[in-house]
């Protein structure tokens, strides 16, 4: 059987703009047949707080997180810079962990001039 997750950060400018919940985005989600919620691993990193309510909301709902989008550059001719991707990096699989997502869709990486193809693969 095929099982669903909703991808939630296009609903991130409704939330912003107090047209929509956390808590009303998981219901509509559920009552909608999904299973899980995909999300940016960026939005719990800026909300802390985020963490602990969407374990709530997920457990009340009987869904999961199965996958967050960990999105960091690891591209850089600079090594202080391409240790802060990798730092950011290390954020998002550490909310992978907190969550119990099974996958971290790791995107971001774009060529930088002077920097190997293979370091942007």
């Amino acid at each position: 059987m095929i099982r669903i997750a909703v991808m939630t950060f296009m609903y991130r400018g409704n939330i912003e703009k107090g047209d929509l919940t956390h808590q009303e985005l998981v219901k509509l989600c559920a009552s909608s047949g999904a299973k899980g919620i995909e999300a940016f691993h960026s939005d719990f990193v800026d909300n802390p707080k985020l963490v602990s309510l969407y374990r709530s909301l997920l457990a009340d709902h009987g869904m999961s997180m199965p996958v967050i989008d960990v999105i960091t550059n690891l591209v850089h001719a600079d090594a202080g810079q391409k240790q802060k991707g990798i730092d950011e990096l290390r954020r998002g699989l550490d909310l992978c962990a907190q969550m119990g997502a099974e996958i971290a869709h790791v995107a971001g990486h774009a060529p930088v001039a002077g920097v190997p193809l293979d370091d942007a693969r």
